[in-house]
């Protein structure tokens, strides 16, 4: 009796034992349907590096690892004694184009005015050979008048010898008075011939100043079209001087930029760390000196879950975060992003799944968290975190 007694009372404990766990278990995972948790995550940082941009030996390391830089900190200096008088050549070299542009110049505008200055020369001789070939001209036009006029006085004083002639040849008339007659006629005909001659001369004249004008103008036309040859090429040499002090100018730039960044600065605001450089090491171009970590001003997780795990989540889910640092303490977040693709697929041999044999494994997205509140706790970039995102809460 006393042996049944004891197997009905196991019966009962083990039937309350298992409902209990059965009733555990189904609460514990009624709770956890909608929360998906990983412990693949870790803190993430902005990480700096701090590279040298020229090349040289280092003449000062003015930090120490794991310091704290603020934005604009002088960190290292390498000798800059080479970049200096490469600046100091580059300047002088941009003085020399700069003092033969403004010669260039000079020189155009000098030609400009004595270009300017020979044409109109020309228009003056223009206007005084057009003034001479129109009196030259006039007076012809007299000549010819008095010629008319000569030529009438001429046949008139011929008229009257001719008579007084006659009237001498009858004796009728005294030699005194035939001698006049005689003279007077000789007088008009050589008057006639003095007017033909001079309007000769002034053809003559005529012809010539038309030459001289003629070649006037064609030397104005010469000194115009030079002008806009002699001013073209002008702009020509200073265009190609301007070009050779640009040029100038951004050697200058370049050297200075150089010579300017033999002093490495701090970019942002910081701890500094992973320092691998000392005083007197040679240093190549875009060699890394240190790391400036900049936990300070952006914090955020990131969390690869298992593909399986994404379904639900979207951005704006509220999460909840313990940090292996800080135990006991459950931070908050809430999700920033999602990425495009598994980890997988951005590595450096990605995989291909169409060539060799398949085997299927789960993959991981990379879920990027936002710390919302870090309880005033120091965060350092790597420390490992488990995340777990509340899929449940609906997002607005």
């Amino acid at each position: 009796m006393e042996l049944k007694k004891l197997l009905n009372d196991y019966r009962i404990y083990a039937g309350v034992f298992v409902a209990t766990v059965w009733a555990l278990l189904a609460g514990w995972n009624g709770f956890n349907a909608n929360r998906e948790s990983t412990n693949n995550a870790m803190i993430q940082c902005d990480v700096v590096d701090l590279t040298a941009q020229v090349s040289g030996t280092l003449q000062s390391v003015q930090f120490k690892d794991n310091q704290t830089v603020t934005a604009g900190e002088l960190l290292v200096e390498i000798e800059p004694d080479l970049y200096l008088s490469t600046l100091n050549r580059a300047k002088a070299q941009l003085r020399v184009y700069e003092s033969t542009l403004q010669s260039v110049i000079e020189d155009a505008k000098l030609s400009e005015v004595n270009v300017e200055g020979d044409i109109e020369q020309s228009e003056v001789a223009i206007a005084i050979a057009e003034a001479t070939y129109h009196a030259i001209k006039k007076q012809a036009e007299q000549a010819k008048a008095s010629l008319v006029s000569a030529k009438a006085r001429l046949k008139l004083a011929q008229i009257q010898f001719n008579q007084t002639n006659n009237i001498y040849q009858k004796d009728m008339m005294s030699k005194a008075d035939f001698d006049k007659a005689e003279s007077t006629y000789t007088i008009q005909r050589a008057n006639v011939q003095a007017a033909k001659a001079n309007i000769k001369s002034l053809e003559y004249q005529i012809a010539a100043q038309e030459a001289r004008l003629k070649e006037i103008k064609s030397r104005a036309s010469v000194h115009k079209k030079s002008k806009s040859s002699r001013m073209a090429k002008a702009k020509a040499n200073i265009a190609r001087q301007q070009a050779q002090v640009d040029v100038a100018k951004a050697e200058r730039d370049l050297t200075l930029l150089n010579y300017s960044r033999t002093q490495v600065k701090a970019l942002r605001s910081g701890t500094i760390s992973n320092r691998n450089v000392s005083e007197g090491q040679f240093v190549e171009v875009g060699q890394p000196l240190a790391s400036i970590v900049t936990c300070s001003e952006e914090v955020w997780i990131e969390a690869n879950y298992k593909e399986t795990q994404v379904g639900d989540m979207v951005v704006g889910q509220e999460t909840e975060i313990k940090i292996d640092a800080y135990p006991g303490i459950t931070f908050h977040g809430e999700i920033e992003s999602i990425s495009g693709g598994s980890g997988a697929i951005f590595s450096l041999l990605p995989p291909e799944n169409a060539t060799g044999n398949f085997t299927k494994v789960v993959q991981r997205i990379p879920v990027r968290i936002k710390l919302t509140d870090n309880q005033g706790k120091v965060m350092r970039v790597g420390m490992s975190a488990i995340t777990t995102v509340v899929t449940s809460k609906s997002v607005n």
